[in-house]
């Protein structure tokens, strides 16, 4: 038997191991400062089955999920939608048009340069865009929890798609812009319900439930495609 070979994070913060599979299928496991990495590794390898499967399901799709292209007609999302990129000549924002991401490039880039400046000027918009909905999204369900959270930011996280601090403040993912508007809500009601449980516990899942009754659909979705809002 092949030992699964992972990259193992501890915090004192954490309660549980958890168990990421990125689509270059590298593992990266979460788990409690208290644990011995024996104990991290007799649980990992109890998971076994269940990472092969989620491996294979990852190599099978490659295929389906080619590297964006950022030239004029490619395929971007936003809020659950598709769109289609539309190379102007200038200076200027990015702006979302008539169905079409509108992306402006200077005439004197060179052609070489073309593609990372595509990618980072829709990155700050959706960066941008997404600061904007959080914050007014999590007021709107603060108010439904009765919860009171702190400061809302977004950020590039790699494996996660929030955080809520002790101190109230709640960080998002800024790619979570791309999937659909009950899927952003479900991260954000999520998130708020950690201001009134710390945890992953029946109390915690009832208090989301509350807002998102079908949390489970959109906790599947996020596990199922989230690996592809990328820009």
């Amino acid at each position: 038997m092949i030992d699964i070979e992972y990259q193992l994070k501890k915090s004192p913060r954490r309660r549980t191991i958890s168990i990421h599979i990125h689509p270059d299928c590298s593992i990266r496991v979460l788990a409690p400062s208290s644990l011995a990495d024996e104990q991290v590794s007799t649980y990992v390898d109890s998971k076994r089955r269940w990472i092969e499967a989620k491996i294979a399901c990852f190599r099978a799709s490659r295929h389906l999920y080619l590297p964006k292209q950022y030239v004029n007609g490619s395929s971007f999302d936003y809020l659950g939608h598709h769109y289609r990129l539309k190379i102007i000549s200038g200076d200027g924002r990015v702006r979302l048009m008539s169905g079409r991401f509108l992306v402006p490039v200077p005439e004197t880039l060179p052609q070489s340069d073309h593609a990372p400046f595509i990618r980072q000027q829709l990155s700050n918009w959706y960066a941008e865009h997404a600061l904007s909905r959080m914050q007014e999204k999590t007021l709107e369900y603060a108010k439904r929890l009765d919860c009171y959270p702190g400061p809302v930011a977004v950020k590039g996280y790699r494996s996660r798609w929030g955080c809520c601090f002790a101190d109230g403040r709640i960080i998002y993912n800024w790619r979570l812009i791309m999937a659909p508007v009950r899927v952003i809500d479900y991260v954000i009601v999520h998130e708020l319900a950690h201001l009134k449980q710390r945890n992953h516990s029946k109390r915690f899942y009832n208090e989301v439930g509350s807002v998102v009754p079908d949390y489970k659909d959109q906790r599947q979705w996020l596990r199922h495609n989230g690996h592809h809002l990328q820009v």
